[in-house]
C-alpha cells in the first residue's frame, strides 16, 4: 500500500516553507505541486477567500493598474487576514519606492495545490512527521520551524488583477503633523497654546493613527476609483514612448 504522507511529500513541503531565490522557489513549487496532486480533496480545498501580501515596485504597480494584470506564480496565501497584514513586517518602510498590497482571491479548485493548514491538523500527517523528521533535509529550517503558523494555502495563480486588491499599505503623517493640521482646521491660523495643548491631550487618549497602516477595504476601493481616470492618459503616454523608442532604434 502506498504511503499517503510519504517522505518525498514531507520533504517537498519543508523545502517549500524554506523558500529561496525565484528560480529555486519555482522548482520547489513544481515539486510541491507534483507531490500534492494525489492528496485527498480535503487537503486541496479552502473554506473561504485567501489573502496574499506583496510588495511591488513602480514597474509592477504600472502593470497591475494600467494593464489590468500582474503575472503571478505558485505562491503562499493565507485565509487569515491578520497573518497577511503582519507577514514580513507588514507595510514596507517609507521612502524606498515600495508599495505594500494585500490581494484577496477566492481560488478555483484547479488553483489549489495544497492546504497546509488542514494538513498540519491531521493526526496521520503529524504521525508521518514524527516518523520521518530525522530523514527530512534541513527540517529545522522548514517544516520544523514554520509548521502551520501562517495558516498557509499554496495556490497556483497565473495573474492577479486590480479587482483582487483588498488593501493598500501606507504611512500616515507624524503625530505633530496631524496635530498642526487639526489645529489649523479647527481653530484657524491663530490657535492659542491652550487650544493646541487641548488637541494634543485629546490625541493622546484616542487611538493611535500615526505610522504604517493597511487601509480598510472600503478606503482602498476609494483610492483606486480616484486613480482610475488617470490610467488611460498614462497608458497612451507609455505607448507613445514605446513607439518613439522603436523609431529611434530603427534610425540608429
Amino acid at each position: 500500500m502506498t504511503e499517503l504522507f510519504s517522505l518525498s511529500l514531507l520533504q517537498a513541503i519543508s523545502d517549500w516553507q524554506i523558500g529561496g531565490a525565484p528560480k529555486v522557489a519555482r522548482q520547489r513549487g513544481q515539486t510541491l505541486e507534483r507531490e500534492c496532486a494525489n492528496l485527498p480533496i480535503e487537503f486541496r480545498s479552502v473554506p473561504s477567500a485567501c489573502f496574499r501580501r506583496m510588495v511591488l515596485e513602480k514597474g509592477s504597480i504600472w502593470s497591475l493598474l494600467s494593464e489590468q494584470a500582474l503575472s503571478e506564480k505558485t505562491s503562499s496565501w493565507t485565509f487569515d487576514l491578520a497573518v497577511a497584514k503582519t507577514f514580513k513586517e507588514g507595510v514596507p518602510p517609507l521612502g524606498q519606492g515600495l508599495q505594500g498590497i494585500i490581494f484577496e482571491r477566492l481560488p478555483r479548485q484547479d488553483e489549489i495545490i495544497v492546504n497546509l493548514w488542514a494538513l498540519f491538523r491531521d493526526a496521520d500527517f503529524q504521525e508521518a512527521i514524527e516518523k520521518h523528521k530525522n530523514s527530512i533535509k534541513h527540517f529545522e529550517k522548514g517544516m520544523g520551524k514554520y509548521r502551520d503558523t501562517q495558516c498557509e494555502i499554496v495556490l497556483k495563480v497565473e495573474a492577479l488583477a486590480q479587482e483582487h486588491i483588498y488593501s493598500l499599505g501606507g504611512h500616515s503623517s507624524s503625530a505633530e503633523e496631524i496635530l498642526n493640521q487639526a489645529t489649523e482646521k479647527i481653530y484657524g491660523n491663530h490657535a492659542t497654546p491652550a487650544q493646541k495643548d487641548f488637541l494634543r491631550r485629546a490625541m493622546e487618549v484616542g487611538p493611535d493613527v500615526t505610522g504604517p497602516r493597511w487601509l480598510t477595504h472600503e478606503a482602498t476601493r476609494t483610492v483606486l476609483s480616484r486613480v482610475e481616470p488617470q490610467i488611460p492618459p498614462l497608458r497612451a503616454r507609455k505607448v507613445d514612448q514605446a513607439v518613439g523608442g522603436s523609431a529611434g532604434a530603427g534610425n540608429s
